[in-house]
């Protein structure tokens, strides 16, 4: 045979071998198509992601990819489907592991709501996400393009996070890790010029990393404080993203206007703590120096404060919150504070354990441990231990001189225990 017509006999041979192949393969054509086993996702989403249509001819291999691109989602703990030649039925059984979305450091579009756009574009996202999948992908491409929108353009990661590292995450968080994120250029309006030097100077120095969720609030926190100081009780601040992120040679710069009703100057009047806290006046203010030598005197208030901050710790309110509100006596011109606080729950010695130590430091070093398993937690303690001990124990000074001491604490949120490992380290 001539190799013309042998070329043309293996052409002929293989496209019958095609036609074979796909008569063997059924087609399918569902008349009706459902979904059982989920109550969260709506049939046009689910469609959408399986890609299939009733009324239209589908083979067994097509169906499955249908149900890969469901599993493929991360969404779903199980997925199967059946065909009765009438009726396709996809069995879903929802992924209970699913992650509330945190943006965390994302400069996008100050007029968009993130979760609105997201949800716009990705079917079966509903807020959450799983820890893998086609669903955390597309959400993390999305908000990518957003940025590019915005004028910014650099990779976003998702990280599991929560309350505790060391713990169970309880949601996934969207940021970029390079460059940095800082709060760029801060432009002021309704500053008088008693004060205008001072405040200027105080917001150029305000470099707190960027975060969506908490930088306006940590600005306006910053700025009050400051008036406060200078005895401006009645200060309203309110900060805004002013205009799209800027890029400098090593970090993202995310620009706010802010805007300030000053009021006037008020002479300090009294500062108490709200009845029925664990925490006297008299247990915090002898730790500061007398209130007439503050410059000016009204920030005794705030130094009062963070007094209170501190001795609730020691005691073991690790998640207390400590305000400082005013109270305007128009008539004499003065301001009257009070502090209030949610002290929150007591938190406890758990585990106590010394590491890189011989049995006989450990010793020595536990003869001078003061906190016991279950007393209430103090970090200062921990953290001035090392150095107090040596002052104490001669002998221990002696054989920790050069040593280098760190320490790691974990809390426990869920039992309130507080687990410490001290280490140390010859140079």
């Amino acid at each position: 045979m001539p190799r013309t017509i042998r070329t043309f006999a293996g052409i002929l041979l293989a496209f019958a071998f095609v036609l074979s192949s796909r008569a063997q393969e059924q087609l399918l054509k569902p008349q009706t198509i459902r979904f059982d086993g989920t109550q969260e996702y709506k049939p046009e989403e689910l469609l959408a992601v399986a890609g299939v249509k009733k009324g239209n001819v589908y083979t067994a291999s097509f169906l499955a990819q249908g149900a890969s691109k469901l599993m493929s989602s991360g969404m779903f703990e199980k997925v199967s489907y059946k065909f009765d030649g009438a009726d396709l039925i996809y069995l879903v059984s929802d992924n209970p592991d699913l992650y509330p979305v945190v943006i965390d450091n994302l400069p996008l579009d100050p007029a968009s709501d993130p979760d609105v756009e997201l949800r716009k574009a990705i079917p079966l996202y509903h807020g959450k996400v799983p820890s893998e999948g086609t669903v955390l992908d597309s959400v993390r491409q999305t908000l990518g393009a957003m940025l590019s929108e915005a004028g910014v353009h650099a990779a976003v990661t998702a990280i599991p996070a929560g309350a505790d590292p060391h713990r169970k995450a309880t949601a996934m968080k969207f940021r970029i890790d390079s460059p940095p994120v800082k709060i760029g250029e801060i432009h002021l309006s309704g500053v008088s010029d008693a004060v205008s030097g001072e405040i200027v100077r105080i917001a150029r120095h305000v470099t707190l990393d960027y975060d969506l969720q908490h930088s306006a609030q940590q600005i306006e926190d910053s700025l009050t404080a400051a008036y406060r100081d200078r005895g401006y009780a009645g200060v309203k601040v309110h900060a805004t993203r002013s205009a799209n992120a800027t890029a400098s040679a090593d970090a993202i710069l995310v620009p706010f206007d802010v805007k300030i009703d000053e009021g006037r100057a008020y002479k300090l009047g009294s500062v108490q703590i709200a009845p029925g806290l664990p925490v006297k006046l008299e247990d915090v203010s002898k730790a500061l120096m007398a209130r007439e030598r503050f410059t000016p005197e009204t920030r005794y208030a705030a130094a009062l404060r963070g007094a209170v901050v501190l001795f609730l710790k020691s005691k073991g309110y690790l998640d207390c919150s400590v305000t400082l509100t005013p109270s305007i006596d128009e008539g004499s011109g003065t301001a009257n504070y009070t502090i209030n606080a949610d002290p929150g729950p007591v938190y406890h010695l758990g585990l106590l354990k010394f590491e890189n130590v011989s049995d006989d430091m450990r010793a020595a070093l536990m003869r001078n441990w003061q906190l016991m398993p279950g007393d209430p937690f103090n970090e200062s303690y921990v953290s001035g231990f090392i150095i107090v001990a040596q002052k104490n124990d001669p002998a221990l000074q002696r054989s920790l001189m050069g040593v280098k001491a760190s320490y790691d604490v974990r809390s426990e949120p869920e039992t309130h225990d507080v687990n410490v490992v001290i280490r140390l380290e010859r140079p």
